[in-house]
């Protein structure tokens, strides 16, 4: 199985918003995807919260939220971290401050 990490950066956090990050693997027939990890940064503060979709359906079973500004976390997926489609979007689901923005990687796994 091939692993690849799905980067991301420049997610407005101060706004309550879905940002779609693409599809991947749709391609190619017969494949899936597994999410295996996250990693975020909110710059400056660390009063957003997020969550990932994949497929329109959240992999984490609440709004997750670093718990320090300019700080890299990795999260775990808890639920819904297997796809066929591999649509990928990050979801701002709690506002935080003006100006502040995510950055970080979503670890994916192929699978046959």
């Amino acid at each position: 199985m091939t692993e690849e990490t799905v980067t991301f950066g420049e997610i407005a956090a101060d706004s309550a918003v879905e940002t779609s990050l693409g599809v991947f693997l749709s391609h190619q027939s017969d494949s899936t995807i597994e999410v295996i990890s996250v990693a975020v940064e909110q710059t400056t503060n660390a009063d957003a919260e997020f969550n990932i979709l994949l497929d329109g359906e959240s992999v984490f079973s609440t709004a997750q939220s670093v718990s320090a500004g300019d700080t890299v976390e990795t999260f775990i997926p808890d639920q819904n971290k297997h796809s066929v489609d591999g649509s990928l979007a990050i979801e701002v689901t709690s506002a935080g401050t003006g100006g502040d923005v995510l950055n970080g990687g979503i670890r994916i796994r192929h699978g046959e």
